[in-house]
């Protein structure tokens, strides 16, 4: 917005949106307005987003990239797919556990789930699944 840009002139502006334009700009204006405080964590919050950001231990982690590999490359023997699929259970149990706890960022925010996710720039941990 330009110095001369006033609230009446952006009111008048925003009269002019269809519906739908309107919807989204609403909906865009309420986001920010609860971002603006994104930066304000109570201890609950920063606490939930640590552990949505922890991620699987880093020797599991690099295993289980090391296995989806061998699967992908046909080389993976009996043995590591048996594995393999017990990592797949645990990465799932892990990413149904940080979808809750997302879940529960949104509701202490009073938030989507889209929107935490943006909000707090909340990446997927775990493309190969």
């Amino acid at each position: 917005m330009t110095s001369t840009t006033t609230i009446s002139d952006l009111i008048k502006n925003i009269q002019l949106l269809s519906e739908a334009d309107f919807e989204d700009f609403f909906s865009k204006i309420m986001t920010l307005r609860k971002t603006s405080s994104a930066g304000k964590l109570s201890l609950k919050e920063l606490s939930i987003l640590q552990e949505i950001n922890a991620g699987l231990p880093r020797e599991k982690q690099m295993r289980f990239d090391l296995l989806i590999a061998k699967r992908d490359t046909d080389t993976i023997s009996k043995k590591e797919m048996q594995e393999l699929l017990e990592l797949t259970k645990e990465v799932e149990l892990y990413d149904l556990k940080r979808l809750q706890l997302i879940s529960e960022l949104a509701n202490i925010r009073k938030l989507g789930l889209p929107e935490i996710v943006e909000v707090f720039n909340i990446k997927p941990h775990h493309p190969h699944v």
